[in-house]
């Protein structure tokens, strides 16, 4: 198996087991990037030489890949929002929520593409299994390249729905958790109130994995098995009638709201 189609909980495993190098799962997932970026156009910012020169700390995500949403600076790469007012601009220190990955042993890779200001003019990003299609915004470079195997994870933002959005619309697994529970502190914010950090992922246990490690919160990874199924309800709102008709049979006939 290629090493870069590994999900993080996977390759965090056989690297702890001395199975895997962090190297090899780096080169692999660089390999996957020179083959498919110019077509993809995830990354906002990616220096190869830059990613291999780093030396992972031991933790939790000790030599996983991860992008990370050009809205969070980053002391070593260039932070530009998605707009050309910030072209080239580079902050003194990280995003505390960058920091905290590093320190858990993340090896970030490269800013990814996101809406200018997270809320603008979308990204260059192509949806990767059709480069014809959006792939969702606007954390829209770290779905694609968590779906492209660029990277098995990777950071976003949303004030609405910013980052569920492109994870579903790229097949992958988005997690907006509960406001505040990741440090926000060095990001560009849409909106004070609103602005919550979330994670990308391959599975549920990976996005477990990342909160938990960046988070210091235990998110039961990496065996998530919750005593009941949970009862989902859908809230037929006044835009309702506007939804297409393929759309309507998949939203079931409940009108609640979610409950346990």
């Amino acid at each position: 198996m290629d090493a870069a189609h590994l999900t993080a909980t996977q390759a965090s495993g056989l690297i702890q087991s001395g199975k895997l190098r962090p190297a090899e799962l780096l080169e692999a997932c660089l390999a996957r990037i020179a083959e498919r970026e110019p077509q993809v156009r995830a990354f906002a910012f990616i220096d190869p030489a830059q990613a291999r020169a780093a030396k992972p700390l031991p933790g939790p995500l000790h030599g996983i890949p991860i992008g990370v949403k050009d809205v969070f600076d980053s002391a070593d790469m260039s932070t530009e929002h998605g707009s050309p007012i910030w072209k080239g601009w580079r902050p003194r220190a990280d995003a505390a929520a960058v920091n905290l990955a590093r320190h858990a042993g993340a090896v970030v890779v490269g800013k990814t593409v996101t809406a200018e200001f997270a809320v603008r003019t979308p990204g260059p990003t192509a949806h990767p299994q059709t480069l014809r299609h959006t792939p969702g915004g606007s954390s829209s470079g770290s779905a694609a390249g968590v779906a492209d195997w660029f990277f098995p994870l990777a950071y976003g933002t949303q004030a609405m729905g910013s980052l569920i959005k492109p994870a579903a619309f790229c097949g992958v697994v988005g997690f907006k958790p509960s406001f505040g529970l990741i440090n926000r502190a060095g990001v560009k914010l849409v909106s004070e109130t609103l602005d919550t950090i979330g994670v990308i992922a391959r599975s549920v246990a990976d996005c477990a994995l990342f909160a938990g490690a960046v988070s210091g919160q235990d998110l039961g990874y990496p065996d998530i098995r919750p005593e009941h199924a949970p009862r989902i309800g859908v809230c037929r709102s006044s835009a309702w009638s506007k939804a297409q008709p393929e759309t309507r049979p998949a939203r079931g006939p409940i009108s609640a709201v979610a409950t346990r």
